[in-house]
């Protein structure tokens, strides 16, 4: 019996053994530097989808604010087209695109209002250098402007660390803004429309293929608005946060999201000049306006 017992407790050490130096040795391969680079295979074809739904309202006339919300989704693909060690070239093809726009106005007899338009830029082409770090640099269209796809691709900042970082690390990039943040944040001051973000390497799957990233940033401005007279300023704050996934087998960014808070005051300046208008698509000046801009792109 006592030789049995001995026996299971040997076969058990042998069986756990292996799981139990995985799990020590686990923490210690999650802090082995790695890269997280762009950087995917001639012929490769990616193929993209991207929503972003931004609304802004305004927030000071109680049950009589407007609203209005826009509702964007894009569909594209990219074949790889030739690759150097810092640069990547793609020929990007828009295949479908909507908009659709919704305004909520509680005025007696207006009510919701919507409209929905296919892009014009669908069947447009262009090409496209992406570096490793993600920054991608358009340079050649062709089609109906390539506006759409294009404004999608030249926005893409340089989000992923020079160097190689192990799980924990974070640094530091200067990203722009969606549309309706950007524009909100320029009538405060700020001219490029961009944020320095703080990005943080978050985990890394047990066999290293994709990797996780997070990225947060705090959106504050105080200025003049530069189409006010009377010197009126406008006050902004808010949040950026978002998170990255990283596939490093693929060497290509898979999937995104991102989520900005936005709230601006508008502060009059002296004498009786009517104050600027804070946000245009509101049709009118309110004293507050909150943005909401959440976007996902997923790339298979």
């Amino acid at each position: 019996m006592i030789e049995r017992a001995h026996r299971l407790i040997v076969l058990a050490a042998l069986t756990l053994a292996p799981t139990i130096a995985a799990m020590h040795a686990q923490p210690a391969r999650a802090r082995t530097p790695v890269r997280l680079v762009i950087h995917p295979r001639v012929g490769d074809t990616l193929r993209l989808r991207y929503e972003q739904r931004t609304d802004v309202r305004g927030d000071d006339e109680g049950p009589m604010e407007r609203s209005v919300s826009t509702f964007i989704t894009v569909h594209a693909h990219s074949i790889v087209e030739a690759s150097e060690p810092a640069l990547t070239t793609v020929r990007a093809s828009t295949d479908s695109g909507w908009v659709r726009f919704r305004t909520v106005d509680p005025r007696p007899g207006v009510g919701v209002t919507e409209q929905k338009m296919m892009l014009p830029q669908v069947g447009s082409k262009m090409r496209v250098q992406v570096a490793t770090d993600g920054a991608t640099e358009v340079v050649s269209a062709a089609g109906a402007g390539g506006g759409s796809l294009s404004a999608l691709l030249s926005q893409s900042p340089a989000m992923l660390p020079k160097l190689p970082v192990a799980v924990g690390d974070t640094w530091v990039r200067d990203i722009p803004l969606p549309s309706a943040a950007s524009v909100a944040l320029r009538g405060a001051g700020d001219v490029a429309g961009t944020v320095r973000a703080r990005f943080r390497f978050d985990s890394l799957t047990a066999r290293g293929k994709r990797a996780f990233v997070s990225v947060t940033a705090a959106l504050r401005r105080d200025g003049t608005r530069p189409d006010a007279a009377n010197g009126a300023r406008v006050v902004s704050s808010g949040t950026l946060r978002g998170t990255l996934v990283l596939d490093r087998e693929r060497a290509w960014m898979v999937e995104m999201r991102t989520s900005v808070s936005l709230v601006s005051d508008l502060v009059p300046g002296a004498g009786d000049l009517p104050p600027p208008m804070l946000f245009a698509p509101l049709g009118r000046s309110p004293r507050r306006a909150v943005v909401q801009i959440d976007q996902f792109m997923q790339t298979r």
